[in-house]
C-alpha cells in the first residue's frame, strides 16, 4: 500500500511539473506570437524554409512571365524594371502604359522632353491613371513633354542607377528630378525585398543592387541569380544578400520550440515593449544617401543638366 501511494504521489508531482512546464511553453508561445505581430521584422526568416515553400511550377511561371514581357521584369543591374511599350491595368481601373523608352506615357505635353523624373511608386504614380500623375500636371502647365521613369519598389540607389543607364543610352533632358519619400531611406539598407517586408510578400524574389561601404568608399553590389528557377542559385543569392542586408541582421528572434527559452531571450534583448531602430535612421544610411546625391550631382556636371532633388510628402 505504501509503495503504491508513493508511486501515485510521484506521478502527481510529475504531472504537476509537466503541467507547469506546459503552461510556461504556452505563455512563451503567446508572448512571442504577440510580439511577432507587433514587431515582425525582429523575427528570423529561414531561407531554406522559405524556398521549400515555393513550388517548381511557381518558379517556372515567374521566369516565363519575365521572358514573355511581364510589365515589371528582372534586370541584372537594376533589380527589376518597367518594360518598354507595355501596359498594366489594376482592379481599381487605373492603367499604366509605357512608351518605347520605358517612360510612362504622359498626355498633355509635346516636343522634345525637357524634364525627366526618377524614383519609386510615388514618382511612377502607381495608383493613378497616366494623365493624373504629377508629371502630367507639369506637362499640361508647361506644354512640354515630361519623362517619367519612376518604378514601383525602387530605392534612391536604383533610381540613380536607372538615370545613369538612360544617360548612357543617350536619353538627356535639361532638368532631371530624383525623387524619394522618407521611407526610402530603409530601402538603401536592403538588398532583397523579403528581408525588409517579411512576413508580408509584396514582391516575388526581388533582389536589388545596394551601395555598401568599403575602405572609406561605396561599392555597388548585386545579388540576383542568373537563373531564377535554379534553387541552388537562389539559395546562394539569398545567403549572400543576407550578409549585407541591415534588416536581415536584425532578425534574431524565433517563434519556435522551446518557446520559454526564446521568450526569455526576447525579453533580455528587447524588453516587453521593444522600440525598434529602423536601419534607415542609422548613420550608415545617411552616408549612403549622401553618396547617392553626390553621384547625382557628378552626373549633372558631366551631362550638363539641372539636378532637382525632390522629397515627396507621404501619409504617416
Amino acid at each position: 500500500m505504501n509503495l503504491s501511494r508513493r508511486v501515485k504521489d510521484r506521478l502527481l508531482r510529475l504531472t504537476a511539473v509537466m503541467f507547469f512546464l506546459l503552461l510556461l511553453e504556452l505563455a512563451g508561445y503567446l508572448f512571442l506570437s504577440i510580439q511577432q505581430k507587433r514587431q515582425p521584422r525582429l523575427f528570423h526568416l529561414d531561407i531554406n524554409e522559405y524556398l521549400a515553400g515555393i513550388s517548381d511550377e511557381t518558379l517556372r511561371v515567374s521566369a516565363e512571365l519575365a521572358r514573355k514581357g511581364n510589365f515589371y521584369s528582372p534586370d541584372p543591374k537594376l533589380g527589376w524594371l518597367r518594360r518598354e511599350s507595355s501596359q498594366l491595368s489594376f482592379p481599381n481601373g487605373t492603367t499604366i502604359s509605357t512608351d518605347s523608352l520605358g517612360s510612362r506615357r504622359i498626355p498633355g505635353g509635346s516636343g522634345p522632353a525637357t524634364i525627366s523624373s526618377f524614383g519609386n511608386s510615388f514618382t511612377e504614380g502607381l495608383e493613378v491613371d497616366d494623365g493624373e500623375t504629377w508629371q502630367a500636371y507639369i506637362a499640361r502647365s508647361t506644354g512640354r513633354a515630361v519623362l517619367n521613369f519612376g518604378v514601383s519598389g525602387y530605392g534612391p540607389d536604383q533610381a540613380l542607377l536607372g538615370l545613369e543607364a538612360r544617360l548612357g543610352a543617350g536619353i538627356r533632358t535639361q532638368i532631371v528630378i530624383l525623387a524619394m519619400v522618407n521611407e526610402n531611406m530603409n530601402r538603401i539598407m536592403n538588398d532583397f525585398r523579403l528581408f525588409y517586408t517579411y512576413p508580408v510578400v509584396d514582391m516575388f524574389l526581388a533582389f536589388k543592387p545596394m551601395f555598401f561601404e568599403e575602405n572609406d568608399s561605396h561599392k555597388l553590389m548585386n545579388f540576383g541569380p542568373s537563373d531564377s528557377t535554379n534553387r541552388d542559385q537562389l539559395r546562394a543569392a539569398m545567403v549572400e544578400a543576407s550578409r549585407y542586408d541591415a534588416f536581415y541582421a536584425d532578425r534574431t528572434e524565433r517563434l519556435s520550440f522551446p518557446h520559454t527559452v526564446n521568450g526569455l531571450r526576447f525579453l533580455l534583448r528587447h524588453g516587453v515593449s521593444p522600440t525598434v531602430a529602423w536601419p534607415g535612421n542609422s548613420e550608415a544610411a545617411k552616408r549612403r544617401i549622401s553618396h547617392i546625391l553626390s553621384r547625382f550631382l557628378q552626373n549633372a556636371r558631366r551631362y550638363d543638366f539641372k539636378p532637382v532633388f525632390l522629397l515627396l510628402p507621404e501619409n504617416t
